[in-house]
């Protein structure tokens, strides 16, 4: 029967695709079967047998071992009395639970949910707008969760706001504001765009009436004598 109206024409058009895509979502399917059944077991048995480790196996190891020892998380913390996190917005889970673990006094608890981490034990560093490795396992929401969760379900936090800009000159400051400001909107749903935190326009470097001088040294011909 014919199509009538573009919504039976839409309808068609989407048939089309699923067939189309049919053959390649199962030999995709049987890839993902294949790697799972057979290649990743071999993969890691060729690791141990070579003495190899990934980095995130190093990851999963040193979790292991953490949540498995309760020597090991007490020798390592007073090792370690201060953590400091860099970069917190590209950490993801397992290197997040590790941080709890290295500064939960309560060596007893394992579960990530429950870790907290003892007065002054843990700092982070983190800005979500640069958040750009999710590739590699790093998840916003992982900070997110950090910084804005309720104190009865995450590490209780104090949160200081670097808000002042010592590299840029006003009028870049105003340009960012005007741009950015207008298309880094949070989505109706999830929590992968973080707000937009204006600078204020306020450069904190000298005017641009003033700005760094370049003294070139020689009149262009002569030469320096390298000894």
């Amino acid at each position: 029967m014919a199509p009538h109206g573009t919504q039976d024409v839409r309808k068609l058009v989407a048939e089309s695709a699923e067939l189309s895509l049919a053959p390649q979502q199962r030999l995709f399917d049987d890839v993902v079967r294949w790697l799972q059944s057979e290649f990743l077991a071999e993969w890691q048995a060729r690791k141990r047998r070579e003495g190899v480790l990934e980095f995130d196996d190093q990851l999963l190891a040193a979790r292991e071992l953490l949540v498995s020892s309760r020597a090991a998380r007490r020798d390592f913390q007073a090792e370690f009395a201060t953590l400091l996190v860099d970069e917190f917005q590209d950490t993801d889970p397992v290197q997040l639970e590790i941080a709890l673990l290295l500064s939960s006094p309560d060596l007893d608890e394992t579960r990530p949910e429950k870790l907290r981490p003892g007065p002054g034990r843990l700092f982070i560093v983190g800005d979500p707008k640069q958040s750009i490795y999710r590739f590699r396992g790093a998840d916003i929401e992982t900070y997110m969760g950090m910084v804005e969760a309720d104190p009865g379900r995450a590490p209780r936090l104090e949160r200081l706001a670097l808000t002042r800009n010592f590299r840029s000159v006003p009028s870049i400051l105003r340009f960012a504001d005007a741009l950015f400001g207008r298309i880094m909107t949070p989505p109706a749903t999830g929590r992968y765009q973080p707000p937009y935190l204006a600078f204020g326009g306020a450069g904190e470097r000298a005017e641009e009436s003033d700005p760094p001088h370049v003294y070139l040294l020689g009149n262009g011909t002569s030469e320096v004598d390298r000894d």
